[in-house]
C-alpha cells in the first residue's frame, strides 16, 4: 500500500447538481467553523484581505445526488483545520453537521439507503498516514446524525479493490464486513508481546436500526 503524502484526499460516490446556484469550490459565507476552530488558533491564523476564511482553513464544495429522498440534488461543504486536523463536514439538506479530529485523510461515500427510510448513509473512511489500518464510520440520518459504527479495517490485504462489504440481511438489519484480524502472543523464549496480523481474514458486524 502506497504511502498516503496528501493532508487530506477526498473520494466522492454520487454527484449532486439540480440547478442550484452553488459555484464548485465556493463555500457559503455563514458557514459555522467554530466546532474546528479553538480560541489559541487565533493567534496562530493570518486573514487575507478580510475574508471570513483564515489561511489554516481549506474548504471544499463537494456535489451529490439526492441524498435524503426530497428529488433535489445536494452539496457537501468541508472545512479542514490544517492546524488541529479537524474537519467539518456540512450538508446542504441537513442542519447538523460531522465533526471529526486527528485525521489525515478522509472519504465520503454514499451507500444508498440502507434502512429503508429514504434517507441516504454515509461512510467516511478514515485513512491513516501511513498505516495499514484505517477507520470505517458509517452515519445515518434521524433527526441528526447517528454514528452507527466505527472500526478498523486492514487495507494492506490481497482484495485491495474490496476493502469492506455491505450486505442487507433484512429490514431492520446490515451485515458489514471488515479485513484484518490482530492477535498478539506472547514470546516463550523472549517474554515480548509478539503482533501477529492476519490480513486477509474477514470480520462481521451486524449494524441494526
Amino acid at each position: 500500500m502506497k504511502l498516503k503524502s496528501a493532508i487530506w484526499c477526498i473520494l466522492l460516490l454520487g454527484a449532486c447538481t439540480k440547478n442550484q446556484s452553488v459555484v464548485q469550490n465556493q463555500t457559503p459565507l455563514d458557514m459555522d467553523l467554530s466546532a474546528i476552530i479553538q480560541s489559541d488558533d487565533y493567534f496562530r491564523m493570518k486573514r487575507k484581505n478580510g475574508n471570513t476564511g483564515a489561511d489554516s482553513i481549506s474548504k471544499k464544495t463537494l456535489y451529490f445526488k439526492d441524498i435524503n429522498g426530497d428529488a433535489i440534488d445536494d452539496t457537501i461543504v468541508i472545512a479542514y483545520n490544517v492546524l488541529n486536523s479537524r474537519y467539518n463536514i456540512h450538508f446542504s439538506c441537513y442542519p447538523d453537521n460531522i465533526t471529526l479530529e486527528n485525521i489525515n485523510e478522509i472519504q465520503i461515500k454514499d451507500i444508498s439507503d440502507l434502512n429503508g427510510d429514504k434517507f441516504h448513509e454515509m461512510l467516511l473512511f478514515i485513512q491513516s498516514e501511513e498505516s495499514c489500518w484505517d477507520e470505517i464510520k458509517l452515519y445515518s440520518w434521524n433527526q441528526h446524525w447517528v454514528e452507527k459504527y466505527s472500526g478498523l479495517t486492514y487495507q494492506c490485504t490481497e482484495n485491495t479493490n474490496q476493502n469492506y462489504q455491505f450486505r442487507k440481511l433484512d429490514e431492520h438489519k446490515v451485515l458489514l464486513t471488515t479485513y484484518g484480524i490482530n492477535k498478539d502472543s506472547i514470546d516463550a523464549v523472549l517474554g515480548d508481546t509478539l503482533e501477529n496480523i492476519i490480513p486477509n481474514a474477514l470480520n462481521t458486524h451486524v449494524i441494526t436500526w
